[in-house]
């Protein structure tokens, strides 16, 4: 997490053209479950317009998701939003990403 952070170099070995402002992780498959069960269609905030074609839903809770180091370094922090990221695939919302945010 802490070399992505700094060199935007994800897991797979790709590469972006500027690191993300943070890599982060989930604490748990539990968390990874409610970010799951809180985002997404059937839920109170996945709202999107008939003609979009992307949706991004950004959660927050009282305790924390995961946590991340920021890009460039520096400490440990803890995150307790989730950014869930949707695209329209057939005309089937699937899930692109999600991640703890802070």
């Amino acid at each position: 997490m802490i070399k992505r952070a700094n060199t935007g170099v994800a897991p797979d070995g790709s590469k972006r053209p500027t690191p993300p402002p943070y890599s982060s992780k989930f604490e748990s498959s539990d968390k990874v479950r409610e970010a799951l069960q809180n985002t997404g269609p059937g839920t109170s905030g996945f709202n999107p317009s008939s003609t979009q074609n992307s949706f991004v839903q950004k959660i927050t809770a009282s305790l924390p998701f995961g946590y991340g180091y920021p890009s460039g370094g520096g400490s440990k922090v803890t995150m307790y939003s989730v950014q869930a990221i949707y695209s329209k695939v057939n005309g089937v919302w699937m899930l692109k990403s999600m991640y703890p945010n802070p």
